[in-house]
């Protein structure tokens, strides 16, 4: 087995490479040429190289070749090849009849690609159709692979360690962008950080769920004093980069998240006390916050706020909707189509594989949501508890951003928030459990 030491210094020294690399483009593939071989050897380590890397390849997104292929299409098929490979040549597969929650989870996942897979046939551009295909495909291979590959209890504490790590590289850009005021400033008057990621919504969305994770580990996890301490750190430094990032769809889906975990089976003590500190900070930041959220009431450009733009899209995409109601316009269409992103999943999804597929996906999202409520109701366990909470937490959070964002077309955030869920699914991840 390769050291663990060493693997963590190959993934920062490929982070750094990656990000200072000037041919990104060239480097991406001779390095995967070049890794090949020992990838295949060692598929976690392609595994651990996807989670670990994967979010900073997104600011090179429009270097293409191919029309519709770019880095992290690579890294995904990559990952596709590889890890399905050892899914099926191990036939690891099997271990998910042992849970009828997998069991149901991957016949929807499998109708919801067998629609988006049905509409390549009639898309306009079918090389960005089987690419989308192979985004989706990806996120279903990254949710079995954690959950059926990485069952023993160390393993999973080294994949939610390692997400937490890969937040570090685009966390340190970003408070480099504040500091510098080289952020996103085409909303007037902020200097919006947005990391490494192409976009500070996009950036916003992978903090929140770092953030979410940091709370699992922090009230699950026994950690010695001086890292728990770290842990706290690092977890207000997210807070304040998600504060400044100005995405406001973020700020509410984290208010929900944290009274989830706050409010539901929690003792009358810890409610209090997180609930004034909660007070405290809403009201320090308050003057700030109100500003951001003064351009609703404002017209700042001739198309009008953010607002009225998403509303003005949105009716024009529910009248483009009733040409091809029922199967949609083909996978990745719609950007194709309307030169521009629709920011609401929902309305995105209909929009390419129809009501159909708009349904199987709903039907997908609320059975894991209630999966996990029926599973915090059987809870006996503190931290049993907490992983539901954190879980119910998660998928209301994707419902609430899919809303007014563009997250299920963000892979890189589309599959760490799958990542997640396929971890938190197996009760026996913690390494410390208390009787309440």
């Amino acid at each position: 087995m390769i050291p663990r030491f060493i693997i963590i210094v190959f993934f920062c020294i490929v982070q750094a490479i990656l990000f200072i690399n000037l041919s990104i483009m060239n480097f991406g593939l001779s390095l995967l040429l070049i890794l090949a071989p020992v990838l295949f050897i060692y598929p976690r380590l392609c595994f651990f190289s996807f989670i670990f890397v994967r979010p900073i390849v997104d600011i090179y997104s429009e270097i293409r070749f191919g029309g519709a292929m770019n880095l992290a299409s690579i890294f995904t098929m990559a990952l596709i090849f590889i890890c399905g490979a050892e899914l099926i040549i191990k036939g690891i597969l099997k271990e998910i009849r042992k849970n009828i929650v997998l069991v149901n989870i991957n016949k929807l996942f499998l109708l919801l690609l067998f629609v988006s897979l049905f509409s390549v046939f009639y898309s306009r551009n079918v090389m960005i159709s089987v690419v989308d295909f192979l985004r989706l495909f990806s996120v279903f291979v990254i949710f079995n692979y954690v959950s059926l590959c990485f069952t023993d209890e160390k393993d999973k504490v080294r994949v939610i360690f390692l997400i937490l790590a890969s937040s570090l590289i685009p966390l340190f850009i970003g408070f480099c962008q504040f500091l510098f005021e080289k952020g996103n400033v085409y909303t007037f008057g902020f200097n919006r950080i947005y990391g490494t990621f192409a976009h500070p919504n996009v950036f916003a969305q992978f903090l929140l769920l770092i953030f979410l994770l940091l709370l699992l580990v922090l009230n699950n996890y026994k950690v010695k004093q001086i890292y728990s301490w770290g842990l706290f750190l690092y977890s207000l430094l997210i807070v304040f980069s998600i504060y400044h990032t100005f995405t406001r769809g973020i700020w509410i889906s984290m208010m929900l998240a944290i009274f989830i975990f706050v409010l539901v089976k929690t003792k009358i003590t810890k409610k209090i006390g997180y609930l004034l500190l909660i007070f405290f900070i809403v009201l320090c930041l308050s003057p700030f916050i109100m500003k951001r959220w003064e351009d609703i009431s404002l017209r700042r450009t001739s198309h009008g706020n953010s607002l009225e733009w998403r509303m003005r899209v949105w009716q024009k995409t529910i009248i483009d909707l009733k040409r091809h109601p029922v199967i949609g316009n083909g996978l990745g269409m719609y950007q194709y189509n309307m030169g521009k992103m629709v920011h609401n999943d929902y309305l995105r999804i209909c929009y390419e594989v129809g009501i159909l597929g708009l349904t199987i996906y709903l039907f997908l999202l609320f059975y894991i949501l209630f999966s996990f409520i029926r599973r915090l109701l059987m809870s006996k366990t503190l931290a049993e508890i907490n992983s539901s909470k954190i879980g119910i937490a998660i998928i209301v959070c994707l419902l609430v951003i899919s809303l007014a964002d563009n997250l299920v077309r963000s892979t890189v955030i589309f599959s760490y928030y799958f990542l997640s869920l396929g971890l938190l699914f197996n009760e026996q991840i913690f390494v410390r459990k208390r009787e309440i």
